[in-house]
C-alpha cells in the first residue's frame, strides 16, 4: 500500500506517495525531514538523515518520480532529468502540474507524512 506524503518547498506544497518498498518504508519511518536542495538540470536532491538501503536500483525515473540513493543518502525529485547512476524509484508526485519545480529559488524541502489536511 502506498503512503501519502507532503513535499513542502516553503513557497508551495505538493502531494506525493511512497511505494510499498523496503527503501521507501525505511525513509517513511524517518519522517519528517528537512533537507537543503541542490539542482541538477531538471532534478533536485538533498541528503536525508540515515541510510535507507538499496533494494532494486533502476537507471531511469519517470517525470514526477521520487528516488533515493545511498550514494550521499540523497532524496531526489525528478521532473525531466534522468539519474546520473541507478537509484531506488520510491514514489511519485501526485500533482499533475510540475512546472513550479523549475524554480531555482527552491532551496529547502520538508518531507512529511500526509495528515490529509488541505495544503496551501
Amino acid at each position: 500500500m502506498t503512503k501519502k506524503i507532503m513535499l513542502d518547498f516553503q513557497i508551495f506544497t505538493m502531494t506525493a506517495e511512497l511505494f510499498d518498498t523496503p527503501v521507501a518504508d525505511s525513509l517513511y519511518q524517518s519522517l519528517p525531514q528537512t533537507i537543503s536542495l541542490t539542482h541538477w538540470g531538471r532534478e533536485m536532491y538533498g541528503s536525508v538523515s540515515g541510510r535507507h538501503g538499496s533494494h532494486a536500483p533502476v537507471p531511469h525515473i519517470p517525470v514526477g518520480g521520487l528516488a533515493y540513493t545511498d550514494q550521499g543518502s540523497y532524496f531526489c525529485v525528478f521532473f525531466g532529468q534522468q539519474p546520473a547512476w541507478p537509484v531506488e524509484h520510491i514514489g511519485r508526485v501526485t500533482e499533475s502540474d510540475l512546472s513550479a519545480l523549475d524554480q531555482n529559488r527552491l532551496t529547502t524541502l520538508t518531507i512529511s507524512a500526509s495528515t490529509g489536511e488541505t495544503q496551501r
